[in-house]
């Protein structure tokens, strides 16, 4: 940074930001690090930026390290924050830190969305838990969402790896009614389970 320039918190964001799609991890710590000797306090968007690049780059020990100095700063995660950190370890396939962040999310008071519940629904659904996914569909019903094509997705090929194809036609049925369109992949293994 130039001298005489005087940066403000959305400058230092937009820097961050493109280093983090740059995969410049490193580089954009530092930028955090400068803008904290001058004074500038970072706000949700650095950090949710930071969260995101870590974890793009598969450094998931430092994004759950930078959430942790985040709330440390006293900055509150939002839905956002965490359903960047849960996507990440529902990635990496940890159901343990996966339930560690939504236990997190729950103390601080914040409530998941349609984009959190997906997320956990596509991870239970990969690792075979159907019983929990459906509890994930059970409590957005309670909470007022619906399940949108990706989620029936989701939900209908974690039924079929499952040979449960009673519930995955089910749900195939349920997503017609609703308007929803069957993608090829989809109707080639429901037929699959229509010849059985």
């Amino acid at each position: 940074m130039n001298e005489g320039v005087n940066p403000d918190v959305v400058t230092f964001n937009s820097l961050i930001n493109a280093l983090c799609k740059e995969k410049k991890t490193e580089e954009a710590i530092t930028m955090l690090e400068l803008m904290i000797q001058r004074d500038l306090k970072p706000d949700i968007v650095t950090y949710n930026t930071l969260i995101h690049g870590l974890c793009n780059s598969g450094q998931w020990e430092e994004a759950t390290s930078m959430l942790s100095k985040m709330i440390d700063e006293d900055i509150v995660p939002d839905v956002v924050t965490f359903n960047i950190v849960l996507g990440a370890v529902s990635k990496q396939g940890t159901m343990t830190r996966a339930h560690q962040v939504l236990k997190l999310m729950s103390q601080k008071g914040v409530k998941p969305n349609e984009i959190t519940n997906r997320t956990m629904i596509n991870m239970y659904c990969l690792h075979g838990d159907m019983d929990k996914a459906k509890e994930v569909v059970d409590s957005m019903a309670i909470q007022g969402f619906a399940l949108d094509l990706a989620a029936y997705k989701m939900l209908i090929n974690g039924y079929a790896k499952r040979s449960r194809k009673d519930e995955a036609l089910r749900l195939a049925e349920e997503m017609l009614q609703k308007g929803l369109t069957l993608d090829e992949a989809t109707k080639n293994m429901l037929r699959g389970f229509t010849r059985l």
